[in-house]
């Protein structure tokens, strides 16, 4: 089975970096509007593009700049993703740019 083993999360909405190793069982703990439901919807920008419906989901969400980094504006949104498989280690990188 493929685990989420490491995730690193750069200029997206109050996240201006993360760099997170995971666990099997993860528990998200903080005050409020410290990051943690921005967390779980960067997973939800990787379906989209995944899905291929990155252009509907940032418009039905208020446009590129409700989802850039809102302290000092980062232009882009860089997430990487590593994957353990028991034997291999996966990759991907993905980044979102703003003009």
């Amino acid at each position: 089975m493929d685990n989420l083993s490491h995730i690193k999360i750069k200029g997206f909405k109050s996240i201006k970096e993360l760099d997170l190793e995971m666990q099997p069982i993860n528990v998200l703990i903080g005050a409020n509007g410290s990051g943690k439901s921005n967390f779980i919807s960067v997973f939800r920008l990787l379906e989209n593009i995944y899905n291929q419906r990155l252009q509907s989901y940032i418009k039905q969400n208020g446009g590129a700049e409700r989802f850039l980094y809102f302290g000092e504006k980062l232009h882009e949104i860089r997430i990487n993703l590593t994957f353990s498989t028991g034997r291999d280690v996966l990759m991907g990188i993905f980044c979102v740019a703003k003009r």
